[in-house]
């Protein structure tokens, strides 16, 4: 019953997707989840707004072509006048982007209602998903919540729930975020869809950065169990440097458990002995160390980490991730970075696809 609903809801989705042909020379990226809301102490997204802004001029002035997938305006807790009126300038931002034909902005369950609004502004060409067709082969964006049974049939229902439960009780997006596991169970439920598909989902949503299906604790255990491999044909240099790297992802691994983040902590969700790099997730821009997104540029696919030096410098100074400090407008340095978690060719992506589903 289940299955067969998700495929009605994803396969209606895909139907509904705006086509955008890419090559290598095409430059985009991703973000989802910002929860953008009144700017006042429960919103989400105040706290790395200035860091966004950031992001964004630092794209637009790099070409990049900007994809919002879903859940951008907080509409579930706030009317979109006052989230307009609260961020006059991010909303001016993104009609930079618009207005050079550069932005495409996907619904998702937490603006919802905006289907229903007067289309303007940046939502007057809002789309259910998008299909990025890399040499006739695609990649949908859509936001994810179609997996879900709940957000599908109660959305308004939970739209109640936060206005008139959470609000109050001061409870934050990000907070309930990682409680649930309903939303798991979706990101498994998008993977199955994608590999009877044969086809690239990403999605946001669940807040959790995947990146050719893998979590990052999934990634950290990988990266350790090859590390192991080629240490005993290391010679005496080589062997120092494979221990520091898994010293490295070690000491991630434990600094998360010690967070208690067990939504992240939660073991590869999809009990498979060959995991298909189907599905990839950008994140979200509300998380408490930074904002992370997508990157599709020089035919390749990147999972990125942002975050400004008042946060724990996990990436600094770390010989494993470089990080690059973000460019302002004019040119000079600021105190915002870019670290380049993850990379793969679109090309390899699509040829595991080949020949592992």
């Amino acid at each position: 019953m289940f299955e067969s609903f998700v495929d009605e809801s994803l396969r209606e989705v895909l139907e509904r997707a705006v086509e955008r042909p890419i090559t290598d020379d095409s430059r985009i990226v991703i973000f989802s989840d910002l929860h953008i809301g009144n700017g006042r102490r429960l919103d989400d997204f105040r706290e790395n707004a200035d860091l966004f802004m950031q992001i964004l001029e630092s794209y637009w002035n790099d070409g990049f072509t900007l994809v919002l997938n879903g859940d951008i305006e907080e509409l579930q807790r706030y009317s979109h006048r006052e989230i307009e009126r609260s961020w006059p300038h991010l909303f001016e931002a993104f009609g930079w982007f618009q207005e050079s034909d550069r932005l495409m902005k996907t619904v998702g369950n937490h603006d919802l209602k905006l289907l229903k609004l007067p289309k303007r502004g940046i939502n007057s060409g809002l789309l259910h998903s998008v299909r990025l067709v890399y040499e006739s082969r695609p990649l949908y964006v859509f936001h994810g919540h179609q997996a879900s049974i709940f957000f599908e049939r109660f959305n308004a229902l939970a739209g109640t729930m936060l206005r008139f439960l959470a609000n109050p009780l001061g409870i934050k997006n990000y907070s309930v975020s990682q409680v649930t596991r309903r939303k798991f169970i979706t990101e498994n439920r998008v993977y199955r869809f994608s590999a009877r598909q044969r086809i690239v989902s990403i999605i946001g949503h669940t807040h959790r950065p995947l990146f050719e299906s893998l979590s990052k604790v999934d990634s950290l255990k990988f990266a350790i169990e090859s590390l192991l491999q080629v240490y005993p044909e290391g010679n005496r240099e080589q062997k120092r440097a494979i221990r520091e790297s898994i010293e490295l992802h070690v000491e991630e691994l434990r600094s998360l458990r010690e967070e208690k983040r067990r939504y992240t902590l939660t073991s590869s969700i999809y009990s498979e002995d060959v995991i298909i790099p189907l599905l990839f997730n950008s994140g979200c821009g509300i998380g408490k160390r930074g904002i992370t997104g997508l990157e599709i540029a020089e035919g390749c696919i990147s999972l990125l980490h942002f975050f400004d030096a008042g946060r724990p410098p996990r990436y600094l100074g770390s010989e494993e991730y470089e990080a690059e400090p973000l460019q302002a407008g004019s040119g000079s340095v600021d105190s915002s970075f870019k670290v380049r978690l993850r990379q793969d060719r679109l090309a390899d992506v699509f040829t595991r696809i080949e020949l592992l589903s």
